[in-house]
């Protein structure tokens, strides 16, 4: 019993010791906060004393910012990046039932991270985005000329498609009440509907992304981004299939980022 008090002990102790020796190791991270025309725009950044010879700007997923976005910003700048993780910007929290929230939504995050990309001192920008933040970053390589790089992880295009088509939890009450708001019939109307009222997906915005390194991951069994539009996504730019799993959303999402992320920044590279 004693034995079995003391290795339990000593478990705790090698744990408390190797958390805070990794603490200790993770790189400092700082606050940009942006303000150009009532227009502002908050990241959490890690850079290099000097400049880096490569950017990253990564797109959290729904939600916001997470572990596992402060680790892939860790991982890249290990690697020699500069990182810049967008976590606001005006209105970012807007939420609406009207049809042109997502135009005016879509907008705004295009607009930070076009005042992002004017903050970026390395010579090369790169993007990735998760989920949403993979939505946003695929309309990016359609509309900044400075990204010379993307990934994509369960993100996908068409994306009044996703917003009908989604199980995520505000897309689904969206939907219900817009049905009895705009007395919809079918999700064919809806689709046709909210289609009129979005502008800015990659298959009606200029192929900027040609030529440039692009890379994806898929989720097969995704019903929040659903795997159709991953696809759609993956030919469109002729990407490159970084990883594929057969499994849902959520768990594509942390499986990539506790143990993919090399995978990811070596893409990069």
């Amino acid at each position: 019993m004693q034995k079995a008090a003391f290795i339990f002990l000593g478990t705790l102790l090698v744990l408390g010791l190797g958390t805070l020796v990794y603490q200790l190791m993770r790189p400092a991270s700082g606050n940009l906060a942006l303000d150009k025309d009532k227009f502002y725009v908050k990241a959490v950044t890690y850079l290099h004393e000097d400049v880096a010879d490569k950017a990253i700007i990564i797109l959290p997923p729904t939600g916001g910012m997470n572990i596992l976005d402060r680790l892939y910003g860790e991982s890249f700048f290990r690697a020699g990046f500069d990182v810049y993780i967008l976590t606001e910007w005006t209105q970012f929290d807007e939420f609406a039932l009207d049809l042109d929230i997502h135009q005016r939504h879509y907008t705004r995050v295009q607009k930070a991270i076009g005042m992002l990309i004017n903050e970026v001192k390395a010579p090369w920008t790169g993007i990735m985005g998760t989920s949403v933040g993979g939505l946003h970053a695929s309309i990016a390589m359609s509309t900044h000329d400075e990204l010379k790089a993307a990934v994509v992880i369960t993100g996908g295009i068409r994306v009044p498609e996703v917003i009908v088509n989604s199980d995520q939890e505000a897309m689904r009450f969206a939907k219900k009440k817009r049905y009895e708001m705009y007395n919809f019939k079918n999700d064919d109307q809806y689709l046709d509907d909210l289609s009129k009222a979005f502008h800015l997906d990659p298959t009606q915005l200029a192929k900027k992304f040609t030529g440039k390194k692009l890379g994806v991951v898929f989720s097969t069994k995704d019903t929040t981004v659903p795997y159709e539009n991953q696809k759609k996504l993956q030919e469109l730019w002729n990407a490159k299939v970084i990883d594929t799993f057969d499994h849902n959303h959520f768990y594509t999402i942390v499986r990539m980022g506790l143990l993919g992320r090399d995978e990811v920044v070596g893409f990069f590279k």
